[in-house]
């Protein structure tokens, strides 16, 4: 489900930008335009182990899960240009 909904998104963009238009699943991109939204859950697992899960009850993510979401930022950063 989520890999047919990131290429539904990539594809929407594309098309967009040929178009001459700029698509974004913003919840409300403009004070002045109608909004939608997107979010996605992710989820990594290592056989039947939840890699992004920590027994500490101090630290809510495993080592592994603080470092996903700042990696997953620089990778949308860079490929916005």
């Amino acid at each position: 489900m989520a890999d047919g909904l990131t290429t539904f998104r990539l594809c929407v963009k594309e098309v967009a930008r040929e178009l001459g238009l700029y698509a974004t699943f913003m919840p409300k991109p403009s004070e002045r335009l109608a909004g939608s939204g997107l979010h996605l859950h992710m989820s990594l697992f290592d056989g039947d182990r939840n890699a992004f899960y920590s027994e500490s009850p101090s630290e809510p993510l495993s080592e592994l899960g603080q470092s996903f979401s700042p990696a997953c930022s620089r990778i949308r950063r860079s490929s916005r240009r």
